[in-house]
């Protein structure tokens, strides 16, 4: 067993925390640091977009990945997102602690809010173009503080993919049943739940098993690590272990979501 070297009397300890740092040298030396992110994809100058700017979802709008556009409309160019209405990130947790929004504006004005209780962090403008956004422990004033987007995509990710797959690429590896068609795809990240749906944009046909009828809609979707299986109804003439790929010139674009 590991023991103490070396004892100290009570006056000793007394005079070491006399020597510790105050409040105010702590918050100081707090606010020389860097800041802690609450928010995912923040830097609207290079945001992540899968399905574009102001793209859906699904069928749901969004101005970028992880922001909901809730109204109005959203554009983009090297300064950032220039925005007439509002757009809203929802945590997936709540944080249990008192932060702070702040903003990055590259012109004109626009005002953030956070609420814990819902987890909506919302931005409004009319016309202003953001640079940045940032939740955490303080107001920012000095934005070389606020650490530099990293990891993005992988964030979101676990929210959402979408990809689009050119004529005959290989979409991924299934089996078509009496039936039903499965289908697995690597989404390149485990998602934040293991029930997202699916949406197919285009058509799929099979080698190694035949249905009658290309695939056109997708019917529901699982998630096992960084593998989407989804499925359709297929009435199959030959059943068996197969591949997919989009037969019609324009390709054939999947969404995985799982937004909140």
């Amino acid at each position: 067993m590991q023991r103490y070297k070396s004892i100290h009397t009570g006056p000793q300890i007394d005079s070491g925390v006399a020597r510790a740092l105050s409040g105010g040298e702590i918050d100081a030396a707090l606010e020389s640091k860097m800041e802690i992110e609450f928010l995912d994809n923040t830097d609207f100058t290079n945001p992540v977009a899968q399905a574009g700017i102001g793209g859906l979802h699904g069928s749901v709008a969004y101005a970028v990945d992880r922001w909901k556009l809730l109204s109005g409309t959203v554009s983009w160019g090297s300064n950032g997102l220039t925005l007439n209405g509002t757009i809203r990130q929802i945590r997936e947790f709540a944080i249990g602690f008192s932060v702070v929004p702040s903003i990055e504006m590259h012109s004109g004005t626009a005002t953030i809010t956070y609420d814990d209780s819902t987890k909506y962090c919302d931005i409004t403008s009319s016309g202003g173009t953001i640079k940045r956004a940032h939740l955490g422990l303080l107001e920012i004033t000095d934005w070389a503080k606020v650490p530099q987007a990293n990891y993005e995509l992988q964030k979101c990710l676990m929210y959402y993919f979408r990809k689009h797959f050119l004529q005959y690429e290989t979409v991924g590896l299934g089996y078509v049943g009496a039936s039903w068609v499965t289908l697995m795809i690597g989404i390149g990240s485990k998602m934040r739940s293991d029930t997202p749906s699916a949406k197919l944009h285009g058509s799929l046909a099979f080698v190694g098993a035949s249905p009658t009828a290309n695939i056109t809609s997708l019917t529901n979707c699982a998630c096992s690590g960084a593998i989407a299986s989804v499925g359709a109804s297929a009435i199959a003439s030959t059943q068996g272990a197969c591949y997919a790929y989009p037969a019609d010139s324009g390709g054939a674009t999947i969404e995985i979501i799982n937004d909140l």
